[in-house]
């Protein structure tokens, strides 16, 4: 059962933003390297002038998007799916966000989503058809996106689990501190300060030798 709240998510710092900068920006310029050197030599022209100047621009307009992912992760993840079917370039932008909402652990949120990253990752393939003599065939390159797709589910999924287990640690030890001391504690404070105050009380009243 998913939780009835998103895990919680703590601010990002700046070696995480880094990192995953590094990512979308890598990964969506191994995608489109690969495109760019395996492209079939009898595509229409028009597609090769897309891959190099609109194929690139919309990897960056997935990228930007990726910032606003957490205060709208479902339209944020729709959309860069979306541009993911025209640009290989928003390869890394459209993992980024599918794991991002993988780890908000909510089953109904992936069923719709994680198909629709497969059939962009082949949508995208058949709009960029490689060398035939280099080419994949559709069977197996169906087979190593789903495999793709079912490994970033899986790490979102973990990460969003580590999450909500260190909200609930921390939620844990702040109810803690706000307990009262059990009563026994009380009732043994309380009876050694009726003792000294007994004992203090029958030395002022003892006579002087």
């Amino acid at each position: 059962m998913p939780p009835a709240r998103d895990p919680a998510q703590p601010p990002v710092r700046l070696p995480g933003k880094l990192w995953r900068i590094a990512f979308v920006v890598g990964m969506g310029l191994l995608a489109w390297t690969t495109v760019v050197t395996t492209l079939a030599p009898n595509v229409p022209e028009w597609r090769s002038v897309w891959l190099l100047l609109a194929d690139p621009l919309l990897g960056i307009v997935a990228g930007v998007l990726t910032i606003w992912r957490r205060r709208r992760p479902l339209l944020i993840a729709f959309v860069v799916t979306l541009l993911g079917v025209i640009s290989t370039s928003a390869g890394g932008a459209v993992l980024l966000v599918l794991a991002s909402v993988a780890a908000r652990r909510r089953w109904r949120e992936l069923a719709w989503l994680a198909p629709l990253n497969v059939a962009s990752g082949v949508a995208v393939e058949r709009l960029y058809p490689s060398d035939p003599t280099t080419s994949t065939p559709l069977l197996v390159m169906l087979i190593l996106i789903v495999l793709l797709v079912a490994v970033i589910v899986a790490v979102g999924y973990a990460v969003g689990g580590r999450r909500e287990l260190h909200r609930e640690r921390a939620e844990a030890a702040e109810l803690d501190a706000q307990r009262p001391p059990p009563a026994s504690g009380r009732a043994s404070r309380a009876r050694c300060m009726t003792f000294w105050h007994t004992a203090f009380h029958s030395w002022r009243c003892t006579p002087a030798p």
